[in-house]
């Protein structure tokens, strides 16, 4: 076989390791039933530990027919990860179950037995679907004054499974026959299954004929390795038929270590040069995977953001080790990730030997001081300069985040006051007059114990 075909060392170290754990497994199975005891004692296990036998190797038609027996309503977290396990990183066998994913994928809002559209003549002048579309379900405090917000897409009454789903079916018909460039779709606060996800990208975003999709955004959507699976074929697609998803904000969902492999393989094949992992479960599986995800799925990445999510101090080396090799990568943040005090000095050392222009350490208790953060800047601000010519306009902007800027727009969006110079608490006529600042904070307060 080709090496090109192979899966690289460190997949080869971890696909070893899962095998020979599962074998194991096994073998103290089989040894407990043969012999009809109810327990084993701990020599017998270590035994039985040490033996350095392996599974025989996953084939071909295995794959296909995993693949083939996939459909979108029954669709798993624990299915989706099984298609993209360790074993199954072949080049012949990853195109061959991509095509045939995305085959399956377009054709299941077809069979979908909600997706029965229909016309909301009240979203003709909505603002939210123009050009721009901010399509959330988030609950807005009863304190606050309903005419400062939209209105909610769904009434509160009507909030059910069924409704959601109507709702998911009309907007993918919207995307559909919108004569406007759709440029971001973001979406909160609602459950985005694969079924719903399939309907709103495949039967929509990438129907469109005038859809242009840059920017994909989907948080509090509680996905997991089965949305996301769905996600990344759905972006594959479309930069088969020339619309090109380029940011990926995924932030705050239920995207774990399971997940990293997926990424690994599919990312690469989307267009995305952005992606925001911030405050999903993301860390503590194998470090090997991790640092593979890091120098092969992230390779055309130009942005990544993995704030707050579960890194463990090997995965942290791993990152630390794969920075200098990561030529694309300009802006990293990493808010509120566990950095031990003893690899502060590495981090700091491996971000000079990269090509960041942009790093973010907000919340880590080790990289906090004024030192540090001065060098980090130093540092930051020659990779800007320093640049040959290839993006001369780094070193002029203010901000050189997007997914910073557009974490920042996600959370105050709805609220008019927020897009403003004036405070959050400002309203004509009634809280304008400072004397009454007091008055109002202590109405807010009684509200909130009532």
């Amino acid at each position: 076989m080709d090496d090109a075909l192979q899966p690289s060392p460190f997949l080869q170290v971890s696909l070893a390791k899962q095998r020979h754990k599962h074998h194991r497994r096994r073998e103290i199975l089989k040894h407990i039933l043969k012999k009809g005891r109810t327990n084993v004692s701990e020599v017998e296990v270590k035994e039985l530990l040490g033996t350095n036998k392996t599974l025989p190797a996953i084939t071909e038609n295995d794959v296909i027919r995993s693949v083939s027996k996939v459909k979108m309503a029954d669709l798993t977290d624990d299915e989706a990860v099984r298609l993209m396990a360790p074993c199954t990183v072949y080049g012949y066998l990853i195109q061959c179950m991509v095509e045939r994913l995305v085959d399956m994928f377009c054709a299941a809002p077809q069979t979908c037995a909600w997706n029965k559209p229909e016309h909301r003549p009240e979203w003709q002048n909505d603002f939210r679907f123009l050009h721009e579309w901010w399509l959330s379900m988030r609950t807005i405090p009863y304190f606050e004054n309903p005419k400062d917000y939209y209105p909610p897409l769904i009434p509160w009454g009507n909030l059910g499974t069924g409704s959601e789903n109507q709702l998911f079916a009309d907007v993918a018909m919207k995307l559909r026959e919108t004569k406007l460039p759709a440029y971001l779709l973001h979406i909160d606060h609602i459950i985005l299954s694969p079924e719903r996800v399939s309907v709103l990208l495949f039967d929509g975003v990438f129907r469109g004929a005038f859809c242009r999709t840059e920017t994909f955004s989907a948080t509090f959507c509680s996905i997991g390795a089965a949305t996301l699976l769905v996600i990344l074929i759905a972006l594959y697609y479309g930069g088969r038929i020339g619309q090109y998803v380029q940011n990926l904000h995924l932030a705050y969902n239920w995207i774990d270590s399971s997940c990293v492999n997926m990424l690994t393989i599919l990312l690469p094949q989307t267009n995305v040069t952005r992606l925001s992992l911030r405050g999903n479960r993301f860390g503590g599986g194998d470090a090997n995977l991790f640092q593979e995800f890091l120098v092969s799925g992230c390779m055309l990445l130009e942005e990544l953001d993995i704030g707050y999510t579960s890194l463990d101090l090997q995965e942290l080396c791993a990152l630390i080790g794969s920075l200098p090799s990561m030529q694309h990568l300009r802006v990293l943040l990493m808010d509120g990730v566990n950095v031990p005090r003893k690899k502060a000095a590495a981090l700091l050392h491996a971000i000079e030997l990269s090509k960041l222009v942009r790093v973010s350490l907000k919340g880590i208790p080790a990289c906090s001081s004024d030192s540090y953060l001065d060098r980090l800047e130093a540092i930051c601000r020659s990779h800007r300069t320093g640049r040959d010519g290839a993006m001369p306009d780094w070193g002029k902007r203010e901000v050189f985040s997007f997914l910073e800027s557009f974490e920042s727009k996600t959370s105050n969006w709805l609220n008019h006051a927020a897009s403003g110079a004036l405070p959050p608490d400002y309203r004509v006529f009634t809280t304008n007059d400072p004397s009454l600042m007091e008055m109002v904070n202590e109405k807010r307060a009684f509200l909130r114990l009532c």
